[in-house]
């Protein structure tokens, strides 16, 4: 085979198959371009989500932020909050405490005696009759905050527990108030004191600056008061407590009644209705002056005029 044979065979088969050529390389130049792109789209799909991955990360940080807000109570929400100022808290606990017991006295002992292991002591009693020899008893407690709870527990079991009922009240934003006002005023104290101890000839100035000192004086003194007692009354708690007698037959709204005491009291009440009407006659009789010359008027002006109404119908007659 020569050379120009071999030529013309080269030809025909570029002849033939050029279409199929062209599409091969075509194909080969657009695949080589999208091996390049791909490698470049994955490296930029890689910092994407990096990116992703951070912003992710920030939103859950900023999340974790928000729901731990939302768990904190409603002073840490408030500005200059600071969570040590939550420890020193001002509260006031009060209850009330109704027991129905056998034999009040024998309770009221009891409950005097607990009183001194829970370092508490009586302001105020209250006792009134139920029946005859029977007393119910109303006693006000003054027990330490903490010995609330443990005081009610104890008590309970004296008898039968018909009602109780408990409150708290804070009193730390009043008490806190009330602090900076006394600061405020001993500052303005303090300031009057060096006013006074200058020198000056002005009496009347004098005599307003001490005025002014006293009324500030004055004014620390009655809040200073008013913080003692809402000291006390947060360190102290106070409990109502009512000791009643287990009802029983015979038990009235009046104990003292019988029937000696109610006769006396119907011939009491006779005899005053009996002075009341005697009353009324005395007094019916020392106004006859006045009352018995108007009827004698009255009467004599109805003979009148009646007299000449009958005397015209006989005359019509």
């Amino acid at each position: 085979m020569s050379i120009k044979t071999g030529l013309k065979s080269i030809n025909q088969f570029i002849k033939d198959y050029a279409l199929v050529l062209f599409i091969v390389v075509v194909a080969g130049i657009y695949f080589t371009n999208n091996n390049t792109n791909y490698d470049r789209f994955s490296d930029e799909g890689m910092e994407i989500n990096m990116v992703s991955n951070q912003f992710q990360s920030s939103l859950m940080g900023r999340a974790k932020m928000v729901a731990s807000s939302s768990l904190r109570p409603p002073e840490a929400l408030a500005q200059g909050f600071a969570p040590e100022a939550l420890v020193d808290r001002k509260i006031v606990k009060n209850g009330s405490l109704q027991i129905e017991v056998e034999d009040t006295e024998e309770s009221l002992a009891m409950v005097e005696a607990e009183l001194v292991s829970q370092k508490a002591y009586i302001t105020h009693q209250n006792s009134w009759e139920v029946r005859r020899g029977t007393l119910a008893y109303n006693v006000t407690i003054r027990v330490p905050a903490d010995n609330l709870e443990i005081l009610s527990k104890n008590l309970e079991k004296l008898g039968l527990k018909k009602s109780e009922n408990y409150s708290t009240a804070d009193i730390t934003a009043q008490y806190r108030d009330t602090a900076n006002r006394v600061k405020n005023l001993e500052v303005r104290r303090d300031r009057l004191r060096a006013l006074m101890e200058r020198e000056t000839e002005n009496i009347s100035d004098v005599l307003e600056i001490d005025r002014e000192l006293s009324r500030v004086q004055d004014e620390i003194d009655n809040l200073s008061n008013t913080q003692t007692r809402r000291d006390t009354d947060v360190a102290y708690s106070t409990l109502q407590l009512t000791l009643n007698p287990q009802p029983e037959i015979g038990d009235f709204s009046s104990p003292d009644w019988n029937l000696d005491a109610s006769w006396k009291t119907a011939v009491n009440d006779f005899i005053h209705d009996a002075r009341e009407v005697v009353d009324k006659l005395i007094r019916a009789v020392v106004y006859t002056p006045i009352w018995l010359p108007l009827l004698l008027i009255l009467w004599g002006l109805k003979r009148l005029i009646f007299g000449r109404v009958k005397k015209e119908k006989k005359a019509k007659k």
